[in-house]
């Protein structure tokens, strides 16, 4: 892989377990290899992971943090990646290797991309949502364990994620209320089984958020009937929004997606164009696993190695 004037043979978008997978392997196949991080701090959506990991095959942590800690020494031992913190704004391909346009007026060449951008929570887009960050919007009812306690919590939405946190807060908040659009919960069985066990949790079907009220902080969450609009207001303390998550995709628009938004790629994760790969969570909409994108990550490394050693 010598004859493209490339500052990397490989360029990762996303520090994630997917980047820092595809890292290890570029190392091991002596491929120079580059992270590309718009937060500058590795290990991604992990890193929001507060409960303990006991799914990882091999490795039991206490949180994602401590998972990514570990991949992250790992790739810093065996790679020799470099990282580079800013925003991909764009990615251009020519016949001998990919131009990712950054934050800053910066250019990256690299012989083949592999985008691991990975998803975002979604937002439920009403007045409040922005102006009450860190004023009484969780973040997670793990991380705020019994930092509930006595406090009266709403959450939003109605599958796995809402409800287990729904039963994380109701072991210490005065009172949870579940706030679902739908006429019954996507979240598993014996989710909804525990749930149902505790007094203090209430759940608001056939609702939808429409205002956040506070002052300095959250103090109350408007919501309306999808049947009869009836308006009420429901008087909470914090509130959790967990309706689902959608792609980092937009920057990049060359490349073939779903109607939704997620990239699409082949079995060795090649896109539409054939430098550039993804891997993870923004090519996996039905099965988002850690462990799937430090899988695909592998497979795609192998596969560039093997389409472009020796141009």
């Amino acid at each position: 892989m010598a004859t493209f004037n490339s500052d990397f043979d490989v360029a990762m978008i996303g520090g994630g377990p997917g980047g820092l997978a595809a890292a290890l392997w570029c190392g091991d196949l002596g491929l120079t290899s580059v992270i590309i991080e718009r937060e500058g701090l590795l290990g991604g959506q992990m890193r929001r992971i507060y409960n303990p990991v006991v799914n990882y095959p091999g490795i039991e942590t206490a949180n994602g943090t401590e998972l990514a800690d570990l991949m992250i020494a790992q790739a810093e031992r065996r790679s020799g990646t470099e990282v580079l913190a800013g925003e991909a704004l764009g990615i251009a391909e020519s016949e001998h290797g990919v131009q990712i346009e950054l934050s800053g007026g910066r250019n990256v060449c690299s012989r083949a991309v592999i985008i691991a951008a990975g998803v975002r929570r979604r937002k439920l887009q009403i007045p409040g949502e922005m102006d009450f960050l860190g004023r009484g919007i969780l973040e997670s009812g793990a991380k705020t364990g019994s930092g509930a306690s006595g406090l009266s919590v709403a959450i939003i939405g109605g599958g796995d994620a809402a409800v287990e946190n729904a039963l994380i807060l109701g072991r210490s908040a005065k009172e949870v209320f579940i706030v679902h659009r739908g006429r019954q919960f996507s979240a598993r069985r014996e989710l909804i089984d525990a749930t149902g066990d505790l007094e203090n949790v209430q759940v608001v079907f056939g609702a939808i958020a429409t205002r956040i009220l506070g002052d300095d902080q959250v103090r109350g969450l408007e919501i309306k009937d999808v049947n009869s609009n009836e308006i009420r207001q429901l008087a909470i303390d914090r509130l959790l929004i967990r309706i689902g998550v959608e792609p980092n995709s937009e920057p990049f628009v060359d490349i073939a997606k779903t109607p939704d938004g997620y990239l699409i790629a082949d079995s060795v994760g090649r896109t539409n164009l054939s430098r550039v790969f993804a891997v993870g969570d923004i090519v996996n909409r039905t099965g988002p696993t850690i462990a799937g994108a430090v899988g695909q990550a592998a497979t795609a490394v192998k596969a560039i190695y093997q389409q472009f050693v020796g141009e």
